[in-house]
């Protein structure tokens, strides 16, 4: 799951031209994801159910409230930016699609030998 992701967010950082000045590593998506591991007849089928937001949040750098005569309240919680992609095309698709399948087989593979990928 954590490879799929991260290909998708990687994915998601190069369609959006507006997280373009960014530093890549300070942006991060949403996505709700769960394993599923069989099928509808019960049979063995592992496969992902991926929600994903269109789109990476940065956490905004300046938090600090605009107003000064407003009283300064901090709820914990950073303020976020949002950067929408752009549509994905079959490129993009067929680029996530060939990087999920060669990301898996090293992983496959490191693992057989005996390292564990992470």
């Amino acid at each position: 799951m954590r490879i799929f992701l991260r290909v998708i967010q990687n994915s998601l950082i190069t369609r959006c031209p507006g997280a373009a000045t960014v530093d890549a590593a300070a942006l991060r998506i949403g996505a709700v994801a769960f394993i599923h591991r069989f099928g509808s007849s019960l049979n063995t089928h592992v496969h992902f159910h991926v929600c994903v937001i269109d789109g990476v949040f940065e956490v905004a750098a300046d938090t600090a409230n605009e107003d000064p005569a407003a009283p300064e309240v901090n709820l914990g919680t950073p303020a976020l930016r949002f950067y929408p992609a752009s549509e994905p095309d079959h490129a993009a698709i067929a680029q996530v699609q060939a990087s999920t399948r060669k990301r898996f087989l090293r992983a496959f593979v490191t693992q057989k030998s005996g390292v564990r990928f992470i």
